[in-house]
């Protein structure tokens, strides 16, 4: 039975390489097609009723609009940026990386990425036996929210992406705090070229809380010869094969060569921020030599003001689903299985 799997899908393999339009066709016949194109049309009309919300309220129109971001960076070494942060913030971010630091030396306030197999054994992370034999890609805070100064960090980035980038109040979706390893692990999960697929007015903060550079796990994504970054369009709710999130080896060197694309990292010395789509083509990297710790935040236009932007009762986390497709729901529903733990 297993062999006869295999084979099956081994043919359609060898069918999409020669007919590749073949399954491109079968979208019109799949009803998750359709739903997609609505989830999509919902989300940008949300969108540009946000953006009136907040031209009446901040009497200010703005140009740009997220469905056009692909990267936006900021760097605290650097004169010139794509957006301003206030002289404090860096300073902010190295407080909360020591804190960081801390609570990754304890188990019990971390999950691990793949899961461990035994159950806890050690108090300390270090001591841990997979931790030793390099088996984990990488270690997520459990509670992020317990880090002092993380909603001030957090609205002072969000307001400047209000203003700037959106066009429209923000509302921080997920926070999430992480550490890349070492690891002799396959690559696997968000470690393999991927976009999210999630709808375009959604976008992701990650704040550097380590000096990261191509050495130490830094993010790639693909730009061409003109510094445009590769982006995908999203339909998000769309099921296999149509839109497979996860780019395979094949299809990465047809897409390289079709349009000239060459590798670029995030790099650069603790604080530094990225804005970025997250159907931009990119994957995280295994750090050669030291760890990288980071703080991602999911972001997505509100109607309303958001008083305090990091809210248990509101932000998610690890635990709970990447996207609910319903614009105006600004609140979390828990994940049926967690791939950490």
């Amino acid at each position: 039975m297993v062999q006869i799997k295999l084979k099956y899908k081994d043919y359609l393999l060898k069918l999409d390489n020669l007919f590749p339009f073949f399954f491109l066709l079968l979208r019109y016949f799949n009803i998750n097609y359709y739903l997609a194109l609505n989830y999509r049309y919902r989300f940008n009309r949300f969108y540009e009723k946000s953006r009136k919300v907040y031209e009446q309220e901040k009497s200010k129109y703005l140009s740009f609009k997220i469905n056009h971001l692909t990267i936006k960076t900021y760097n605290p070494e650097n004169f010139l940026n794509d957006f301003d942060l206030p002289s404090n913030y860096p300073n902010l971010v190295k407080k909360i990386s020591n804190e960081v630091n801390e609570k990754f030396e304890k188990t019990c306030n971390c999950y691990f990425f793949p899961k461990l197999q035994k159950h806890h054994q050690s108090e300390l992370v270090k001591d841990l036996d997979e931790i030793v034999q390099k088996d984990v890609l990488s270690i997520q805070l459990k509670d992020p929210f317990c880090l002092n100064g993380i909603n001030e960090l957090c609205s002072l980035i969000v307001e400047e992406i209000e203003a700037k980038f959106y066009g429209s109040y923000v509302f921080i979706d997920k926070v999430y705090v992480y550490r890349s390893l070492t690891s002799r692990t396959k690559d696997k999960g968000s470690w393999l070229w991927h976009f999210d697929n999630h709808p375009d007015t959604f976008s992701k903060v990650m704040i550097l809380l380590t000096d990261v550079s191509r050495s130490n796990g830094g993010m790639s994504f693909y730009k061409s010869g003109d510094g445009s970054v590769y982006k995908f369009n999203s339909l998000p709710g769309l099921s296999k094969p149509f839109y497979k999130t996860r780019i395979s080896p094949q299809n990465l060197n047809k897409i390289c060569k079709k349009n000239k694309l060459r590798i670029s990292t995030l790099e650069g010395p603790i604080g530094t921020t990225a804005l970025f789509s997250e159907n931009i083509l990119h994957k995280a990297n295994v750090p050669k030599e030291k760890y990288r710790d980071v703080i991602v935040l999911a972001l997505k236009p509100s109607m309303s003001k958001i008083t305090s932007y990091i809210d248990k009762k509101q932000t998610g986390t690890f635990n709970h689903e990447d996207v609910i497709l319903s614009p105006s729901i600004m609140s979390q529903r828990k994940k049926r299985k967690m791939a950490s733990g």
